[in-house]
């Protein structure tokens, strides 16, 4: 059986997103923290395309859903507009990035 051009066997891969803590990178004193998490983001980005980010503790669901509308409204932004913000362009840290047919956003202090 095909879904979405994928064989159902590879579905339930496809249904599980990588969730990444944050915990461990703010509450980071010898720089492991920060880098366990930066490469779960950079392994996410580039495996997956999307990530769930937990931000227990760090955001109220406010913030939360303010942090969704932007990324939304992002997303929704013209092919034109996202290359002007190219991850090429800046510092390889922060930026887009098309992958395929996706937009990837990154940011990392």
């Amino acid at each position: 059986m095909i879904l979405d051009n994928l064989s159902v066997d590879s579905a339930p891969q496809l249904c599980s997103l990588p969730v990444i803590h944050l915990a461990p990178y703010l509450a980071d004193s010898d720089g492991h923290g920060r880098l366990s998490t930066s490469a779960a983001l950079h392994a996410a980005c580039r495996e997956f395309g999307f990530f769930y980010l937990d931000l227990t503790g760090f955001a109220t669901p406010e913030e939360a859903e303010e942090l969704a509308t932007l990324a939304r409204e992002f997303f929704a932004l013209p092919s034109e507009v996202k290359n002007q913000i190219h991850l090429g362009l800046q510092d390889n840290a922060r930026g887009a990035s098309k992958f395929g047919i996706r937009f990837l956003t990154a940011w990392f202090p």
